[in-house]
């Protein structure tokens, strides 16, 4: 795969832990403990844009897990970590290598699919588990960023595929989920959970 990042947020897993912390601070580790209630019995999850694996820390001993991710940097992380990875770049859709799993979890990612392939995604995961959970940061009302804004966001995160975009606002989501058939679960006005269980 072609070098493509263009920016530092995806191109070094510490720069990338240290912005988020900036970010989220205290709340950081939300996000991870979100989904395990709608994964309770999974024995294999895939995590899609799953970055340097951070998740795999809050699943049970033993559940077989996985990351895809594009980023180079974050891939030689996972490769150091003993993580089983893909590298691949899912606004190209689903890899047919990709194994089935009891469950996919994709965590504040999925709005950087917005404009590219969100349906088809949506869709492609329902084909290789059972459980599917996203997990978004949720806006209260849409973002209003200034040029220099937008600039500086670019500068930290975009890559060869996409550029940044703005986070969903929560009915949007809400929309999105219920149009391709996932559970809305609203946490606070912060998070939101799509949540997608195949029927026996």
């Amino acid at each position: 795969m072609k070098a493509f990042v263009k920016s530092i947020n995806y191109r070094s897993p510490l720069i990338y832990n240290i912005l988020d912390y900036l970010k989220r601070g205290t709340r950081r580790d939300l996000r991870y403990r979100l989904p395990l209630p709608y994964l309770k019995g999974a024995s294999s999850v895939l995590d899609l844009c799953g970055g340097t694996g951070e998740f795999k820390k809050f699943l049970p001993a033993g559940c077989q897990y996985s990351v895809c991710d594009a980023s180079p940097g974050f891939v030689a992380h996972l490769a150091k970590s003993h993580i089983r990875h893909f590298q691949w770049d899912l606004h190209r859709g689903l890899p047919r290598f990709f194994p089935k799993v009891d469950a996919v979890v994709m965590i504040i990612s999925l709005y950087q699919f917005r404009t590219t392939s969100i349906d088809v995604l949506l869709e492609a995961v329902k084909d290789i588990a059972s459980t599917v959970v996203i997990v978004e940061e949720v806006s209260v009302s849409p973002q209003k960023q200034s040029a220099l804004t937008r600039w500086v966001k670019n500068y930290l995160c975009a890559t060869d595929f996409f550029v940044p975009v703005e986070l969903f606002v929560r009915e949007e989501f809400e929309s999105i989920m219920k149009k391709r058939r996932y559970d809305f679960i609203s946490y606070d006005k912060k998070y939101c959970v799509g949540c997608y269980h195949r029927q026996a």
